[in-house]
């Protein structure tokens, strides 16, 4: 996943969507980290001097610290910190077993830290892969220089796929941000169904102003697998989620997945809703609309009930979701029946 450029961080805090607008101590570090990860490398001076005219001697004395702490760490040393056992009991997906279960694993909080990919820790912590993996990347450098291999090359024994690892790299995660600072990532899914870490999660992953991350899981039957959804802030607390991809046999042609997420206690709820709904949508857009307390999807694809050609169609309406009556229609709703 590329590295987000420092004029693209700024653009992004500074837009009136954004739940924030450039406070110097929430967004400074992001806009400072972005500078750092451009392929440019470090920043000049300058440019660093003009970013720590927005701080005050509090901010700065903690920059100074955050260096301190910085400087005894490499990437190896965060590495060792994560052991092959908490590996070996932690990298597969599970659900939740209540509504919600706060997911007390070290190696997932990891993975959201640093950003990696399944392949990434399965390399680094599966020993048989990383030399299966290893022996087959010198093999083909062998080949690319001109060297002749034999047909049939002894590699190491192929690793067995047993399940998906758990990442945090996903496609169609919705991304909700919330008055208090909160950032929240629901569910989507990681790779697509030819790779042997394919899956579709249903968890939601907090980030606080503070950086520190926590997940809740949830039984699949309270919160089913979903991507390419989207997420919905009404008022303070109340988060509306919308369609899902998810998998094949999971999708019910004619009926709109809607479940309702409590921020207060996290606790998820499926939705009832009556009148005439999209059908079995994803990939849409989603918005609130407080004057008439009613959702409006539109775009994406509609699940046609076919499982070969023509099983796809692109959505060309707008919906209306009264939240008020819970009733779907294609006609927008008055202000007064908001």
């Amino acid at each position: 996943m590329p590295s987000p450029t420092y004029e693209s961080t700024f653009v992004h805090l500074s837009a009136q969507s954004y739940n924030g607008g450039m406070e110097p101590y929430y967004d400074f570090l992001r806009l400072l980290v972005a500078m750092l990860c451009n392929e440019g490398g470090i920043p000049g001076k300058a440019r660093l001097a003009e970013l720590a005219y927005h701080l005050n001697d509090e901010q700065r004395r903690g920059l100074q610290r955050l260096a301190a702490a910085a400087g005894r760490l490499d990437d190896a040393a965060i590495v060792a910190e994560l052991s092959v056992e908490q590996f070996q009991a932690q990298w597969l997906r599970r659900f939740g077993a209540s509504n919600p279960e706060q997911m007390d694993m070290p190696f997932w909080v990891f993975m959201v830290q640093r950003g990696w990919n399944a392949y990434t820790a399965r390399k680094q912590f599966n020993v048989a892969y990383r030399q299966y993996m290893d022996a087959f990347s010198e093999l083909r450098r062998r080949e690319e220089a001109g060297e002749v291999v034999p047909d049939d090359p002894e590699l190491p024994f192929p690793p067995r796929y047993e399940a998906p690892i758990w990442c945090f790299e996903r496609f169609g995660m919705a991304l909700t941000r919330l008055p208090d600072g909160r950032a929240l990532f629901i569910a989507g899914e990681h790779e697509d169904f030819s790779d042997p870490d394919f899956c579709i999660y249903n968890d939601v992953i907090v980030i606080d102003p503070e950086l520190r991350v926590t997940i809740y899981g949830y039984p699949a039957e309270v919160f089913p697998p979903t991507d390419f959804h989207t997420a919905t802030l009404v008022g303070e607390t109340v988060v509306y989620l919308i369609g899902n991809l998810g998998y094949p046999d999971d999708r019910r042609s004619g009926e709109t997945q809607v479940y309702r997420l409590d921020t207060t206690t996290m606790q998820i709820s499926p939705v009832d809703t009556t009148g005439a709904p999209p059908g079995w949508i994803s990939g849409h857009s989603a918005a609130y609309d407080a004057a008439r307390n009613a959702i409006m999807v539109s775009g994406g694809q509609i699940f046609t009930g076919k499982r070969r050609k023509g099983s796809w169609r692109d959505n060309r309406r707008s919906f209306w979701l009264n939240l008020t009556t819970l009733a779907w229609s294609r006609r927008q709703p008055s202000i007064t029946e908001g």
